[in-house]
């Protein structure tokens, strides 16, 4: 489209890859150098580096309150869109894992999937919630009124060693394959995949 903004992408050397912090780095220094370049357009709705982290710090600190962080899992039940980067980001700062639950699959589709990961919580949004097997996690709604007070409570300042429960681990297994046996395949696919 003529005139439309899109987001900025520019070549930039990836992060020290011993840091585990380095999963959320790359977005972390765009958002400082340009923090009203866009991050996310998704149709007519964009989101620029500065809203997207702010938005993603509360949510993350959320999630640390309901005990995610590293050697735990987080599972993700939204549209393509903001929410839905701003979680898997908010989760990541956390230092968490996430998983894909796509609520448009078969019920049954999913079964096993998070077998021994016991996922902290499951967010979605009211919309998609009775779409999605029971799981017996706790549900974030990310459209709801009691999230919505909680992230209003919370801090948008960026998240410190101190903020977590259990320290970031370096060394440690990527937060995405907490949980995950060999051959799973992850519940979510993006177009184009087989």
């Amino acid at each position: 489209m003529p005139g439309k903004r899109k987001p900025a992408i520019e070549d930039v050397p990836p992060p020290a890859s011993a840091e585990r912090r380095a999963r959320t780095g790359l977005p972390e220094r765009r958002s400082e150098r340009a923090p009203d370049a866009l991050a996310v357009v998704h149709g007519e709705a964009e989101m620029a580096y500065r809203r997207l982290h702010r938005c993603a710090n509360r949510l993350a600190r959320v999630l640390i309150d309901r005990g995610a962080g590293p050697g735990r899992l987080v599972v993700i039940a939204l549209a393509p869109g903001s929410g839905a980067i701003a979680a898997v980001l908010a989760t990541l700062k956390s230092g968490a894992g996430h998983r894909w639950l796509d609520p448009r699959q078969p019920a049954g589709s999913s079964a096993g999937m998070f077998a021994g990961t016991a996922p902290v919580c499951l967010i979605t949004t009211t919309d998609e919630a009775p779409r999605i097997p029971a799981g017996g996690w706790a549900t974030l709604l990310l459209d709801g009124d009691d999230l919505r007070t909680e992230l209003f409570a919370a801090s948008d300042a960026p998240l410190s060693e101190a903020d977590r429960r259990v320290p970031l681990d370096p060394g440690g297994p990527h937060p995405d394959h907490i949980g995950r046996h060999e051959n799973q395949e992850p519940g979510y696919q993006h177009e184009g995949e087989a």
